[in-house]
């Protein structure tokens, strides 16, 4: 009888907590300086502040008010403020809080929190998990007896206690995105009684070694990095090599464009909230979605078997056309637009002077023309991934356009598509592009910047066309081919290369063809080649072959710069291999050319006592781990090329390092431990200044104690601009 008596008692508790939850306002409390926030139409506890939080002692709530907050929450946010999570902080009922109700999501918003105590969210009861990469240490028994089936370990955890995620008997999938695992401080008991059916994505062969040691079937961890995975991540979306298949986002994920070539989101693909959300028209099954998001950008007319969150239902929609908007209605979607069309599947909004083109094919027409106060009001120009041409003088006379930026994928512009942009300053183009047609006649442009290669073009005072120029660092630039161009430099020379003293020049291996004269019109001092391309004899000046000298991958490629007239004793070839890419040693200077990862050679470097390293181009993919280990030495600056996506464990290990330069406006992958203590500590870190914010939050380089003052690496003078100005320095100091 007493049984049964609790057990209404308890049904008659939860039933009311129920009621209060569907139809109670916003209820808050304090604990310490941690505030919580309960909003019940979204079902979602917020908790934000500062310092340790915990909700519990000794067992039980120490604000009674939080019962009903508690127990309906099914997302449960720890945002920016707090950090630390206290041991046993969510431990109450015994342990039972899963008990009596499953939710969706347990995310920390923010990176801030760094350490999760002991049993600290002991049986929580949520699907998924996702810690922050701000976390470096996680308790004994943290996430014991929890029910999630989506587990994502950043990759700056260092500490996992004991059985931190034991008997998580509903796990399927973890993401770990660690580089490698200390014996010393991971508890190999870490998952223990957890099922070998759970999927694991790891970064690299380490990994899934270490993971196979704890017992998980080997067939079910998948490798996502490396030439022998068959997964991979883009743009913070990991798919299949195949790139036809999504299988999650990162839950830390600011903007998604979902590729023309999936036409189905499946189950658990999204886990938190997003920022601007692009869907193309190819997408016809959406069965996951995110919790909420900025914007959205629809192309597509689609069936769902879930339900859309209610905050992302709210969400302002911009629809190709009346079918898309009738269907994202059908779904809930309460604030959708139809836009203009500018193509056969091509729509556009104008909102607070920027217009934004999206759907897919080629732009034709242009409905902002046709009206001058329209026209007039577009200051900037956003294309979303999917368009692949645009007409001719789309943009004719929109004098107040001041930049424009195109997607990877469009192949083709039409003449004086720019026409008459007198405020135009800043285009930016992409490598796909197949030719460059006359597009900025009457126009002042004086940047031009070409995606993967990190270009600039710019005028000079007269309004004639100076150069393109690779920014390798602040002070060092380059002439050099982008690595997707290909054959693309048989037409280069008509606009790019004009006549021009530079001092070296990158020709990488992807690089199939070269066109007579191609560089004729350049004075280069040196030439860096891993293409086996053909040199046709007119390519280079006579006096380029006379005196210019020519770093190269191989004797094969010497042969082809000896038979077109290149004099022996100045074409050398590359000391050695160092992963993918080549390697001269002279002196104490260590220069890196070609493209692909880099990594210590095979053979250990040559000796330990170089003082610099020069990455030549802008073709390498990453830095592996312990790549320049073994030279302490080091002591110059050391820049970092656009291109490099990932940075590896102890890739440097010099301490002497002062002054670290990046010139990608995204934050390559870097492992915390990827420079010494000493330079975290000392060296100085510069980088676009539009790129600050980035890098002063990404995991490891937000470790580097010491900034310069943020400017463009373009900005060669350092007045603020990046102009004619630039270039007259460079024609003067670079020989």
């Amino acid at each position: 009888m007493n049984n049964l008596v609790r057990s209404l008692g308890l049904f008659l508790s939860c039933l009311s907590l129920s009621v209060a939850a569907a139809w109670g306002e916003v209820t808050s409390g304090k604990l310490d300086d941690c505030i919580w926030e309960y909003f019940p139409e979204s079902q979602k506890l917020v908790l934000s502040g500062k310092g340790e939080l915990s909700i519990c002692k000794s067992g039980k709530l120490r604000d009674q008010e939080m019962s009903t907050a508690i127990f309906s929450c099914r997302n449960l946010e720890i945002c920016a403020g707090v950090t630390a999570v206290s041991d046993s902080a969510f431990l109450f009922n015994q342990g039972r809080w899963g008990k009596y109700n499953l939710g969706e999501n347990l995310i920390f918003y923010g990176s801030t929190v760094t350490s999760i105590g002991a049993m600290a969210l002991w049986g929580a009861p949520f699907e998924s998990l996702f810690l922050p990469p701000s976390v470096r240490t996680i308790g004994k028994f943290a996430f014991s007896e929890s029910v999630f089936k989506f587990l994502y370990i950043p990759s700056g955890v260092t500490t996992i206690g004991e059985q931190a995620f034991g008997n998580c008997k509903s796990l399927e999938i973890i993401v770990d995105d660690r580089d490698a695992i200390d014996q010393d401080y991971n508890h190999r008991s870490m998952f223990k009684y957890c099922s070998s059916y759970i999927i694991v994505y790891v970064k690299n062969a380490a990994m899934k070694a270490w993971y196979e040691k704890l017992g998980f079937s080997p067939d079910r961890i998948r490798v996502t990095s490396g030439a022998d995975s068959d997964f991979m991540w883009y743009n913070d979306m990991l798919m299949n090599k195949s790139r036809d298949k999504l299988i999650l986002c990162r839950p830390t994920i600011a903007n998604v464009t979902l590729l023309p070539t999936w036409t189905t989101i499946e189950r658990d693909v999204f886990r938190g909230s997003v920022g601007k959300l692009e869907i193309p028209a190819s997408i016809k099954t959406i069965d996951s979605w995110p919790l909420s998001a900025s914007v959205i950008y629809a192309s597509n007319v689609f069936s769902s078997n879930v339900e859309v969150p209610s905050a992302l239902r709210s969400v302002k929609v911009y629809a190709l056309n009346k079918e898309v908007k009738k269907c994202y209605e059908n779904y809930g979607f309460t604030s959708v637009v139809v836009c203009d069309a500018c193509g056969t599947n091509a729509s556009c909004s104008l909102e607070n002077g920027v217009l934004t083109i999206f759907g897919s094919g080629k732009v034709f027409d242009a409905p902002w023309l046709g009206k001058e106060d329209v026209r007039k009001s577009i200051k900037r120009v956003v294309v979303k991934s999917g368009i692949t041409a645009l007409s001719g003088g789309l943009f004719k006379d929109c004098e107040n356009l001041a930049s424009i930026s195109l997607p990877e994928g469009v192949t083709s512009i039409g003449e004086g598509l720019f026409s008459g942009c007198t405020s135009l300053r800043t285009v930016t183009l992409p490598s796909t592009l197949e030719k460059m047609p006359n597009a900025f006649d009457n126009s002042n442009i004086q940047t031009l910047v070409v995606r993967e290669g990190g270009y600039f073009s710019s005028k000079n005072d007269k309004g004639e066309e100076a150069n393109i120029i690779f920014a390798e660092s602040s002070g060092t630039l380059h002439y050099s081919l982008s690595p997707k161009f290909g054959s693309y430099v048989k037409t280069a020379g008509e606009l790019c290369f004009a006549s021009q003293t530079v001092s070296a020049f990158d020709i990488p291996a992807t690089v199939t063809e070269i066109a007579s004269n191609a560089f004729a019109n350049l004075t280069i001092s040196k030439i860096y080649c891993a293409s086996e391309a053909e040199i046709p004899a007119n390519a280079f000046s006579n006096t380029v072959k006379k005196k210019a000298k020519a770093y190269v991958a191989s004797e094969a490629i010497q042969k082809n710069f000896l038979r077109v007239g290149f004099l022996e004793e100045n074409v050398l070839v590359a000391t050695g291999k160092c992963g993918d890419a080549y390697y001269y040693a002279e002196n104490a200077k260590l220069t890196i050319f070609g493209d692909g990862n880099i990594a210590e050679p095979a053979k250990g470097w040559p000796n330990d006592k170089f003082t610099s390293i020069t990455f030549v181009g802008n073709s390498f993919v990453g830095i592996q781990s312990g790549a320049f280990a073994k030279l302490p030495a080091i002591s110059s600056e050391i820049a970092i090329p656009s291109s490099i996506h990932y940075i590896g464990a102890e890739a440097f290990g010099s301490e002497k390092i002062r002054r670290v330069s990046c010139d990608s406006q995204k934050p390559a992958d870097l492992d915390p431990s990827a420079f010494k203590p000493a330079v975290y500590g000392a060296a100085r870190l510069l980088v676009p200044q539009s790129a600050w914010d980035a890098y002063s939050n990404a995991l490891g380089w937000e470790k580097f104690g010491s900034y310069t003052d943020p400017y463009s690496v373009y900005d060669v003078n350092k007045d603020g601009k990046v102009n004619a100005a630039d270039v007259s320095m460079v024609k003067k100091n670079v020989k």
